[in-house]
């Protein structure tokens, strides 16, 4: 009721059996969702970082880019930031941002998701610049 046919690649177990085991910060889908194998989903180990392709890189760093400088504007018009602590404050949170992600396979999906998150290393960002 529902399910793919079982010689569907990547089919849901039967019900009643027990599903593997996923390592930490995996989806419910597991490494095999990503490309790994099931045997990767079934042994728990710390998340592995999957590096982004240089273009993948490039194109994250544009869109986190715009919703920090989205989030830096106003504070830099009312004259509460410099235009030297916008800089590092955007370097700092665009950096921050984009060294955590992994296996981001599209940008707009992520940045979408991930916008709160992103205004909020941002904010982190720019209160660790002005305390200092």
């Amino acid at each position: 009721a529902g399910l793919p046919p079982p010689s569907h690649a990547g089919a849901m177990p039967a019900m009643g059996s027990r599903p593997p085991l996923m390592g930490v910060g995996m989806g419910p889908m597991g490494a095999a969702a990503m490309g790994g194998s099931p045997a990767a989903a079934a042994m728990p180990s710390p998340e592995r970082k999957v590096p982004l392709s240089a273009e993948m890189r490039t194109k994250l760093k544009e869109a986190v880019t715009e919703i920090v400088k989205r989030v830096l504007q106003p504070e830099y018009r009312s004259k509460r930031i410099t235009s030297d602590q916008f800089k590092r404050i955007a370097r700092a949170a665009v950096h921050d941002v984009v060294d955590n992600a992994s296996s981001v396979t599209n940008v707009d999906m992520f940045v979408g998701m991930e916008e709160d998150k992103i205004a909020g290393a941002t904010r982190k960002h720019m209160q660790k610049v002005l305390d200092s």
